[in-house]
C-alpha cells in the first residue's frame, strides 16, 4: 500500500464541469487524479480550507455520527479501478471489530480530511491509474475511431467526467457533419 495525501482539488465554477482530486505519494512523485462531483469537490475544499459552513454537510455529519458512536476510520484505501472507475473502503473499528465499507473514493477522501486518518492506494491501482492518464494523454479524440470516441464517452460520464464527455460528443457530432458535407443527399 502507498501513502497518499490530498495536494489539492479542483472546483469549477459550476456543477456541470470537471472537478478534479489530486491525491499524491507521500513518498514519491507519483499522483492519482479522480474526477469528484461537484458537491464532494465543494466538501473536500471547504475542509482543507477550514470554512466552516453555516450547517453541516452530509460529510459532518457522517463523521459526528461516526464519533458519536465511538467508531475509528483507521484508514482508506483506493483498492480497485475498473475501466476509469476509482473503489474505495473505509476501514474502521468498533468495539474491537475491523470493518471494511465500501464507498466512493471522493466520499471516503472527504471523511479522511475531517477525521485526519491516513489515504492508501494499492500498488495495482496506482499503477493502472498512471497507464490510463498516461495513454488518455497520448491517444488524442482525433485519432480515435467512432467506436473508441462512444466508449471513451461513455467511461467518461461514468467517471463523472463531463468535459471529457462533451469533448467526445463534439468530435461524433463534428464528423457526423463532415460526413453530410462530402456527402450531401
Amino acid at each position: 500500500m502507498i501513502e497518499l495525501y490530498v495536494f489539492g482539488v479542483s472546483v469549477g465554477v459550476s456543477k456541470t464541469e470537471t472537478h478534479t482530486l489530486l491525491l499524491k505519494e507521500i513518498a514519491g512523485s507519483r499522483y492519482l487524479m479522480i474526477e469528484v462531483g461537484y458537491n464532494e469537490a465543494q466538501s473536500i475544499a471547504m475542509q482543507l480550507e477550514n470554512a466552516k459552513p453555516p450547517r453541516p454537510l452530509i460529510h459532518d455529519v457522517v463523521v459526528n455520527l461516526i464519533n458519536t458512536l465511538d467508531v475509528v476510520i483507521d484508514r482508506i484505501v483506493i483498492d480497485k479501478i475498473q475501466q476509469g472507475v476509482f473503489y474505495a473502503q473505509l476501514v474502521c473499528r468498533m468495539v474491537g471489530k475491523v470493518h471494511s465499507i465500501d464507498s466512493r473514493p471522493s466520499d471516503a477522501v472527504a471523511i479522511a480530511v475531517r477525521c485526519g486518518c491516513p489515504i492508501f492506494v494499492s500498488q495495482e491501482v496506482l499503477d493502472v491509474a498512471m497507464e490510463q492518464r498516461l495513454a488518455i494523454k497520448t491517444k488524442k479524440l482525433v485519432d480515435m475511431t467512432q467506436d473508441e470516441l462512444k466508449h471513451e464517452m461513455q467511461l467518461a460520464a461514468e467517471r463523472e467526467d463531463y468535459k471529457q464527455a462533451m469533448l467526445c460528443k463534439e468530435e461524433i457530432k463534428r464528423r457526423a457533419n463532415e460526413d453530410n458535407t462530402n456527402y450531401p443527399n
